[in-house]
Parts: structure tokens; C-alpha cells; sequence
């Protein structure tokens, strides 16, 4: 159950590109129990929906359809600016062949507390409404790569600059982040060049991402 709220939370649904379209599908913010148990996560805590209704029906944040094959929130859905979201994130790339969330909050919640993860393998699209800003297409990328969201923009700032080491670009990983405090504070298109050129994240943290 705790999984199930966690896709509907406050923290997760407003920012959960997928979940969102879900939610919106109908007026009322039904999503399929079906859709649900497709997750990954879900998968791997349980197949059994009669599990996961029996557990929902003891829910304070969550109800159920009549038929018991849709869930919803019980609170209105939170505004959220994602333009304060995307100044809060981080992009970082170049990551390890299967790189998990657990590897990569344990990184990056040194330089702060980190609010959320995404992992986004190549050609999934956006996974986070902050890659849907407009001015945000440095939080793009070809490859796998995974966009940390901090509580603030200075943390987010702090990562990319305690974490970067211009001289292990090639191999090492990448952070670059769009806050207004940001070590990198710069146009888009000086923002791209620095990201050719440099930008990687600290080969000994990387390693510790690999052997997580």
C-alpha cells in the first residue's frame, strides 16, 4: 500500500509525468489498478491485486472505485511551479550501466536533501514535468541519465559544483542544473558548451554509484 500511496504523494504525483497523464485521463483522477501493478516496483512487492485491494481498502490517502479496479487520491492534486522544480534538479548523465534510485540518492544526498529521482533510460521521454519548461532542454538527453530533484536551489547548485571534475568529462558523470544559484549560472548556450566540454561528476563517486 505504502508503494501505492507513495505514486499518488504530494512529493511524487505533481512532478510523475506518467502518473500525471494517468490521473488526468478522467475528470474524477481514476487510475487502473492494472496500470499500477505494471510498475517495476510494484512487481517486484506483488502480482496479486487482491493484495494490493485489500491493503488500499485501509487507506487514509487513498479510495478505491466501486468495482475495485481503480484508485484515486482523496485530496485535491497540489499546484506545483515547475519552473521551481527544474531550478531544483539536477541532470546528471554518463551514469553506470544499471543505475539504481538508492545509488543515486546516497550520491547526491551529500550535498543536500535530496526530494526525489528519477532514472531515465534512453528513449523514454520526459519522466519529470521539469523537462517539460520550455527554456529546460539542457534536462534532455540521449542516453540514460537521471534528474535529482533537491528541497532547494542552493543544494541543487551545491552538487553540481562539489561534484564536478572538469577533467574526467569523458568517462566520468555529469551534473549541470538551471538555478539561479547555480556554479554554472550562465546562458543556455554557454550551458551546452560547458556541458561538451566538462561537467562530470567526481570519478570516485561514481564508483561508489557502481559497487551500491
Amino acid at each position: 500500500m505504502l508503494q501505492v500511496e507513495f505514486y499518488f504523494s504530494d512529493v511524487n504525483l505533481p512532478t510523475d509525468v506518467f502518473m500525471l497523464k494517468q490521473v488526468q485521463r478522467t475528470p474524477e483522477g481514476w487510475v487502473p489498478l492494472k496500470v499500477l501493478a505494471g510498475f517495476n516496483r510494484m512487481k517486484t512487492l506483488t502480482r496479486d491485486l487482491r493484495l494490493v485491494r485489500a491493503a488500499l481498502e485501509t487507506s487514509t490517502e487513498l479510495e478505491l472505485s466501486p468495482d475495485q479496479q481503480r484508485v484515486r487520491r482523496k485530496a485535491p492534486l497540489p499546484e506545483v511551479d515547475r519552473i521551481d522544480v527544474l531550478e531544483r534538479s539536477v541532470i546528471a548523465d554518463n551514469l553506470p550501466e544499471k543505475p539504481s534510485i538508492d545509488a543515486m540518492n546516497e550520491l547526491f544526498g551529500r550535498c543536500g536533501e535530496v526530494v526525489m529521482v528519477r532514472i531515465c533510460h534512453r528513449g523514454s521521454g520526459p519522466k519529470s514535468t521539469a523537462q517539460t519548461v520550455k527554456r529546460a532542454d539542457l534536462v534532455t538527453s540521449n542516453q540514460t541519465h537521471a534528474i535529482v530533484e533537491f528541497k532547494t536551489v542552493e543544494e541543487a547548485a551545491r552538487a553540481v559544483h562539489e561534484l564536478t571534475d572538469a577533467n574526467n568529462w569523458r568517462s566520468g558523470l555529469r551534473g549541470l542544473c538551471h538555478g539561479a544559484g547555480a556554479a554554472i549560472a550562465q546562458p543556455n548556450s554557454q550551458l551546452r558548451e560547458q556541458d561538451d566540454n566538462g561537467g562530470s561528476l567526481l570519478e570516485t563517486a561514481q564508483q561508489r554509484a557502481l559497487h551500491a
